[in-house]
């Protein structure tokens, strides 16, 4: 509470207190997080109009060097919260239904929380024009002719589609034509890692996506923020640059993964795999993941800035503040030079010789017995 307060003092503008959520149900049932009440810790800003929450665990990274959850970035996201609640436009993102689409529960409030507005609109007989991004994740039957020709209608009107094919969509023909021609495969496998650094809680298919330098995510390469990609499926890019076209791999493994056919008549290969690709045409870019778990549990967390960069950049917004974050380690207890020697001499030398006397003298009084 001492850092959200001493943040809360950087200008005159903001306003801090406390509420106990128990005590106070009355104050934070205005404030959701995936749909439950706010708890313990978490921090809102709000404008009177538009509120942002964040909970606790959001304000700490995980740190791929230590293999904890110990980076503080609660600076970065308060900063990003003002910002967003003073924007006047807010994105706009819609969730395409009618193909058997799954989307987490919670993926829709966190992208509500950075600053967007969100709707549900079925592609077959809904428009989508108006819109800045819309989300295509995990669709379960192919898409139409119809459906693909709403979709590169608002492509050419310079939105975003983002999609995920996980291992669960079956061959999907129609719409795995429509991407090839933005120069993406989103291959029949899954990938591992193999390196403890790489991979998240021992876990070989929760890989540690190394971003390469783009502004989508520059902002989380200065503050050491790593997605977590689970149980992806690799996106090979078909070209760099053609016709109009270019496909940049925005995350990716260590040079030593492995990824596993999800067919069996194919074999595991080995190296380097894409799991994020950018298709930027001269108007409109797909964004495409491997996987639909990169949205859900608390991967979010991880994730969050990821996703809150491509929804606000899609909107012409600029990415979230490019704060540092702080090492969180335990103190260590100073012990004077002279204390520790004491120490030494007690525990190593004095206690020792106390045991052997009285060993000796238990031996001697038995032998007079």
């Amino acid at each position: 509470m001492e850092f959200t307060g001493n943040f809360c003092k950087t200008s005159d503008k903001l306003h801090f207190s406390v509420v106990n959520p128990v005590k106070h149900p009355e104050i934070t049932k205005r404030y959701t997080v995936s749909g439950d009440m706010i708890t313990d810790k978490t921090v809102v800003f709000d404008n009177g109009e538009n509120y942002k929450i964040i909970p606790y665990e959001e304000m700490f990274s995980y740190n791929y060097l230590t293999g904890q959850k110990n980076l503080l970035v609660a600076e970065e996201k308060f900063s990003a919260a003002v910002i967003a609640l003073n924007k006047d436009n807010l994105a706009k993102v819609a969730f395409l239904k009618g193909h058997g689409e799954e989307y987490d529960e919670g993926l829709k409030q966190r992208i509500e929380d950075i600053g967007a507005k969100c709707m549900d609109i079925d592609l077959r007989n809904e428009e989508i024009s108006g819109f800045d991004s819309v989300m295509l994740i995990s669709p379960k039957t192919d898409l139409t002719a119809a459906d693909i020709e709403k979709l590169a209608g608002f492509l050419k009107e310079d939105g975003t589609v983002i999609t995920a094919l996980d291992a669960s969509v079956p061959r999907l023909e129609t719409l795995e034509s429509f991407l090839s021609e933005w120069g993406i495969v989103v291959e029949r496998n899954m990938v591992f890692g193999t390196d403890n650094k790489s991979i998240m809680g021992n876990q070989p298919y929760s890989v540690i996506g190394r971003l390469n330098s783009h502004p989508v995510t520059d902002s989380l390469i200065r503050n050491n923020i790593s997605p977590v990609f689970f149980a992806s499926r690799s996106v090979t890019p078909l070209w760099k640059a053609r016709g109009g076209i270019t496909v940049t791999v925005l995350a990716g493994t260590e040079d030593n993964a492995s990824a596993v056919s999800i067919d069996p008549d194919n074999e595991a290969k080995s190296g380097t795999f894409a799991l994020l690709t950018l298709s930027q045409g001269e108007k409109g870019r797909i964004f495409t993941f491997g996987s639909n778990m990169f949205f859900s549990g608390e991967l979010k967390a991880y994730n969050g800035d990821l996703i809150g960069n491509i929804i606000t950049l899609s909107a012409g917004g600029e990415p979230t503040a490019e704060i540092s974050p702080k090492v969180i380690e335990s103190s260590n207890i100073k012990v004077p030079k002279n204390d520790i020697v004491l120490w030494i001499l007690i525990f190593g030398l004095i206690i020792p010789a106390l045991i052997a006397a009285a060993g000796i003298a238990v031996a001697i009084r038995r032998k007079n017995l």
